[in-house]
C-alpha cells in the first residue's frame, strides 16, 4: 500500500471492521505515514471546532 489511505478505510480500520489482511496492510501503511496517523484526529478536532456552546441559540 504506498498511496494514503482514504477516510472511510481509516474509519474501517479503527471500527475493526476490516479483514485481517486488510488491518495488517493498513497498520503497515500508518506506522510510516504521519498523515494517516494524523487524519483522523484532524477531522475530529475539526468537528468539535465547528460545534461550539454560543452557535446553539437559546
Amino acid at each position: 500500500m504506498d498511496k494514503c489511505l482514504d477516510i472511510g478505510i481509516i474509519q474501517a480500520f479503527l471500527d475493526g471492521e476490516l479483514s485481517h489482511d486488510e488491518t495488517s496492510a493498513v497498520s503497515s501503511h500508518m506506522a510510516l505515514c504521519d498523515s494517516c496517523v494524523l487524519l483522523p484526529w484532524l477531522k475530529l478536532k475539526a468537528k468539535r471546532r465547528s460545534f461550539s456552546p454560543h452557535s446553539i441559540a437559546n
